[in-house]
């Protein structure tokens, strides 16, 4: 793993995956507290907090990064159309983000203790 890194764990028997921010200082940005509940929100915690004794893997990208190097599909163009709608009201247009780990994990920290989700 590495600063900025987007990582994750698998929970109850890999029912769903819980993600975070490693932000490389043995500490993650992630959301906190029951699912979908009022006290669910965005927390700064340990890594063996966000763990939960579960093992931590780290997000691999290549896979859409190849995909963005072919030509258009009809299933790549649907997939970025709803990225961009995703991410309407958030305040940034994924299109044009930085991706260093630096930037990353600004992004991150600027969400701390947000309760939407």
């Amino acid at each position: 793993m590495a600063k900025g890194d987007h990582i994750y764990v698998s929970r109850y028997g890999g029912a769903y995956c819980h993600h975070g921010i490693d932000c490389g200082d043995a500490s993650v940005i992630h959301y906190s507290g029951k699912r979908w509940s009022s006290d669910r929100i965005i927390r700064q915690t340990s890594i063996e907090e966000f763990a939960a004794g579960e093992q931590v893997r780290v997000r691999d990208y290549s896979d859409l990064i190849e995909s963005l190097t072919r030509p258009a599909t009809l299933y790549h163009q649907l997939n970025l159309q709803l990225s961009q709608l995703f991410n309407q009201g958030r305040g940034f247009d994924g299109a044009h983000l930085d991706g260093s780990p630096e930037a990353v994990i600004a992004r991150a920290r600027s969400r701390l203790g947000e309760r939407t989700f």
